[in-house]
């Protein structure tokens, strides 16, 4: 799953690609879902076109899904797909660790931060890296099921009630 807008920064292209290389190495991958505003056909950049039309195997498009959708989409997922190349916080990695959803996210981001060890921190210049990470996720329950669990865990670092003590904190400090 992946979760946002088809910005050139989002690297969709690229996630597409390895999700093909990883059909390639095992049928049985999951379908990938993009989902998203501005996720229609009709509305899709070319890069992004392009790269759907040189390999739409198991590749499903929802634009704009309901906000009440997002839990059953993220229930749904083997994981996170988040190959941005300039991402700040984001709400899809807060969510997919709420949700229990591991993360593949690019190293180095902000997206690797937020996942900590509930993510897998791959590299963007080896596709090969996002393949055999897919590929593993699907193939081995218990890695699977060991990066759930880091992720429900680490959802508790972004309660409503830290952020407010942080910030209380930060201006504590400030202050003094």
């Amino acid at each position: 799953l992946h979760l946002g807008r088809p910005e050139p920064r989002k690297n969709l292209p690229f996630l597409i690609r390895v999700h093909q290389r990883a059909l390639a190495a095992d049928p049985d991958i999951p379908t990938l879902v993009l989902a998203g505003p501005g996720l229609a056909r009709d509305r899709l950049p070319p890069t992004l076109l392009q790269a759907l039309a040189e390999g739409d195997r198991r590749i499903h498009l929802l634009d704009d899904p309901a906000d009440a959708d997002l839990p059953s989409l993220l229930a749904g997922a083997t994981a996170l797909l988040f190959p941005s190349q300039l991402e700040g916080f984001g709400m899809p990695a807060l969510e997919a660790l709420a949700a229990g959803i591991p993360m593949l996210v690019p190293r180095g981001s902000a997206q690797a931060d937020v996942a900590g060890s509930a993510g897998l921190d791959l590299p963007l210049d080896q596709p090969e890296a996002w393949v055999r990470a897919m590929t593993a996720l699907h193939q081995s329950p218990a890695l699977h099921a060991r990066l759930s669990e880091e992720a429900r865990l680490r959802s508790r670092h972004f309660s409503p009630e830290g952020a407010a003590r942080a910030l209380l904190d930060a201006w504590l400090e400030t202050c003094a």
